[in-house]
């Protein structure tokens, strides 16, 4: 067999297997809800699939944790209220890793306001190990739900991708990974159910 065949027959091996890992991430959602007090954050199948194809890896940075439904990050500092606005702050991060090239997110913040519900989620950039100590907005966010059951605060968005850093992943890491307008995420948040109006924990 040729060595371009064989190539091919690779390349065709790891498509199907990431097809089937997406396939069973979408399939199985409730399989990995979040703990009271983290976030989750649950990549897009599409995008899964698309980064296990052009060889991206996509890791955590502790104390963040990766697990069946995504990736999941302990909530540092809250003051949501019952319809999932204001902020919600967060240690950890995540990383696309190409080759030997590294660019990453840490101590993402959520910040929603309004009715409808909106926002952005923020976070400060690390390129090849190097961190910028700012608050980026890297995400556009919208609620898709907020409810209260048992004392508890479950908040839902869909993470939808900030055209500049679409530009800049693609540009540093080498490869198209995400397009404009790709909602590359969703988030479920569980809280403790605020009190009178919003409740501040944390420092």
């Amino acid at each position: 067999m040729s060595q371009s065949l064989t190539s091919v027959h690779r390349r065709v091996a790891v498509f199907a297997a990431a097809l089937l890992s997406a396939s069973a991430l979408a399939a199985s959602p409730a399989a990995a809800a979040p703990s009271l007090g983290q976030t989750q954050l649950a990549l897009d199948p599409i995008l899964k699939l698309g980064a296990t194809v052009a060889g991206v890896r996509i890791t955590p940075i502790a104390p963040a944790q990766i697990g069946s439904g995504g990736l999941y990050f302990p909530v540092t500092k809250q003051s949501a209220s019952s319809s999932f606005t204001n902020t919600v702050k967060h240690s950890g991060g995540f990383q696309f890793a190409y080759g030997n090239v590294k660019i990453g997110f840490q101590n993402p913040t959520l910040t929603i306001k309004g009715s409808p519900a909106k926002g952005t989620l923020s976070a400060e950039p690390i390129v090849n190990g190097t961190v910028i100590p700012w608050q980026f907005p890297i995400s556009n966010v919208t609620v898709t739900s907020a409810s209260t059951k048992r004392g508890q605060l479950t908040g839902k968005t869909k993470v939808t991708i900030d055209p500049n850093l679409i530009a800049l992943l693609n540009q540093v890491l080498g490869v198209s990974l995400i397009k404009p307008g790709q909602s590359w995420a969703t988030t479920e948040t569980l809280l403790p159910a605020p009190t009178v109006a919003a409740s501040t924990t944390g420092k």
